[in-house]
């Protein structure tokens, strides 16, 4: 009958431990998720804005001197959720979509007569 109860208590212990560690990881994530999301940029894009457009097939198979960004692209529109349509400089509109997370600004470069004017 003692053994039946030590039993019981360490089965309770486990119990107890298992839901612990539970709360412990739910924390570890909640406290991930706030630092992540601190931490974010979120950019604004407008339309008939400058953009460059991540290369997703280095993504496979990354090396060191394959092109990152492709562009540059005109904005055409811009969606509620993120998700951009863009125009060639040509003015022919891609066919996909793109989430803004995959494009960053594109600057001009400054030619050596338009630096110091």
């Amino acid at each position: 009958m003692e053994s039946l109860r030590e039993r019981l208590y360490a089965l309770n212990k486990l119990d107890e431990r298992w839901m612990m560690a539970q709360w412990a990881t739910k924390m570890a994530q909640q406290r991930r998720k706030s630092w992540h999301d601190k931490h974010l940029r979120r950019m604004r894009f407008t339309p008939g804005q400058l953009v460059l457009k991540f290369n997703g097939c280095n993504e496979i198979k990354p090396e060191r001197f394959k092109v990152k960004w492709l562009g540059p692209f005109k904005v055409r529109e811009v969606g509620a959720n993120g998700a951009i349509k863009l125009w060639t400089l040509d003015a022919q509109e891609m066919q996909d979509t793109v989430n803004g997370s995959k494009l960053k600004v594109y600057h001009e470069r400054e030619g050596p007569n338009q630096r110091h004017k």
